[in-house]
């Protein structure tokens, strides 16, 4: 029978033995633990609902008020057009959108069931028509009385048959008392 040697092989004596193993360890921390790949984001759980809002000519309307709804939401989250007419609402969770769209003298637009699903954009462009103007103008006054027994004409307005002046009213105003400087006129 042979002596034993002592372990030389591999397999025999502890690789993590000696100082050469802590030059490995971050080769292996990148293998165990690789970074995201790019459709792994935080983004891919989310969907977006965009797009532009216009008049009935083409011209963008900028300004505009736009509120999506959803049972998916907690609330309502509103946003207002860019100079370019644009909205965007993004990080929506999948689910079935509403929106709702208004802006002074353009009539309220709206747009239901819009489907969001992960990973996707919903493009949506809208057009805004001009609002009616309807102004309503209610006039109310109590009715006229009128004497059906009465035979006379007129009676109603009355007449001055005296010949007097026009300046006849200006007699009953009493003078008042004006300082001008030094002087007292009446």
């Amino acid at each position: 029978m042979c002596p034993r040697t002592p372990a030389s092989s591999v397999f025999e004596r502890p690789w993590f033995t000696g100082p050469g193993w802590l030059a490995w360890m971050p080769v292996v921390c990148v293998l165990l633990c690789p970074p995201p790949a790019a459709g792994q984001t935080a983004s891919a759980a989310t969907g977006v609902i965009g797009g532009v809002v216009s008049d009935a000519t083409g011209g963008v309307l900028p300004g505009v008020n736009v509120t999506v709804t959803s049972p998916a939401l907690m609330g309502a989250r509103t946003t207002i057009t860019s100079h370019t007419g644009a909205f965007r609402f993004a990080a929506l969770p999948p689910g079935v959108y509403a929106l709702a769209f208004a802006c002074p003298g353009f009539a309220p637009a709206a747009r239901g069931g819009i489907y969001v699903a992960a990973g996707f954009t919903a493009t949506l462009d809208v057009t805004m028509a001009l609002q009616a103007i309807a102004d309503a103008v209610r006039v109310e006054r109590p009715p006229a009385v009128i004497d059906r027994q009465a035979t006379s004409a007129g009676g109603g307005a009355t007449t001055r048959s005296s010949g007097s002046s026009f300046l006849q009213p200006l007699a009953i105003v009493p003078p008042r008392i004006v300082r001008l400087g030094a002087r007292l006129d009446w």
